[in-house]
């Protein structure tokens, strides 16, 4: 499961909103601006990357006339919303819930991996030759 399908984006500075898949505006830019979206050269561009880059990096050009009206729409779209780099992001459930951490839950779904006991060993040696020895040894039980 995706951690982006259960939340929902209050973009604020732009920084960390993917412009075309992330649902802070409804619907999904992707899905509003099709035709522009496919002349798109960063599938997972930010926000802030599309408004502060040229346009000849971001879009492949020439556009069509459909995607160049898109464009226009997309421009005024993102015009009307206050865009501060001093201000957070914010995160929240698609639930509203006040309960549970949106941190906490990107964390559970990345999830964590045990370490190896010899990785472990071979962090307290932190000499290369030492930790080779001791692995050699290991294996050949």
């Amino acid at each position: 499961m995706e951690f982006r399908s259960l939340a929902s984006y209050s973009p604020r500075s732009g920084n960390s909103f993917l412009l075309w898949h992330d649902n802070g505006i409804e619907p999904c830019i992707k899905d509003r601006f099709p035709q522009l979206h496919s002349f798109s050269r960063k599938r997972k561009g930010s926000i802030r990357h599309f408004l502060d880059g040229e346009l000849n990096k971001i879009l492949s050009l020439p556009l069509s006339v459909q995607a160049s009206n898109q464009i226009i729409s997309l421009m005024e779209l993102l015009e009307e919303r206050n865009w501060d780099l001093s201000i957070n992001n914010k995160w929240t459930y698609t639930w509203n819930s006040k309960m549970f951490s949106v941190k906490k839950t990107y964390c559970l779904l990345q999830g964590t991996q045990e370490a190896s006991p010899l990785f472990f060993l071979a962090m307290v040696f932190r000499q290369p030759w030492k930790t080779s020895v001791l692995l050699l040894a290991l294996t050949q039980r």
